[in-house]
């Protein structure tokens, strides 16, 4: 039986803590209030033990928690606590099964994400022999 890894994190406007649960290979984050209340998750698939693929990201469950650091918070923490580069799927316009595609919010976020280093910029396409 392994550990779940868990984290704390502080968000602003206004000032909360949110909890963090993954599963212990970081497949599946989750986020929740103190009170126990799911936040939503980021959903993760891993490609050769060697990068992760974003695959769902959805933190829409309680109204007011987008664009307040959540998102990051996770995608810091499995980036670092994991040590492999995560990828995000290009916009085609496509739907996959998957649900790696990008709707909604989560183009914006995910290119802000690879502006800031975080996510490896599929614009320049990932490359294993890269530190990221």
């Amino acid at each position: 039986m392994y550990d779940v890894p868990t984290k704390q994190i502080t968000i602003s406007n206004p000032t909360e803590k949110i909890n963090l649960t993954a599963k212990d290979d970081f497949s599946k984050v989750s986020a929740y209030t103190t009170t126990g209340k799911l936040i939503g998750s980021f959903e993760f698939f891993c490609i050769d033990e060697e990068v992760l693929n974003l695959r769902k990201m959805f933190l829409e469950e309680i109204e007011g928690y987008q664009r307040r650091g959540i998102g990051r918070s996770i995608l810091e923490w499995v980036k670092n606590d994991s040590g492999m580069p995560i990828i995000a799927s290009e916009d085609t316009g496509q739907q996959y099964d998957d649900g790696s595609h990008l709707t909604g919010t989560g183009l914006p976020f995910a290119n802000k994400m690879m502006d800031l280093g975080i996510i490896c910029d599929h614009r320049d396409k990932y490359d294993p022999n890269e530190s990221y």
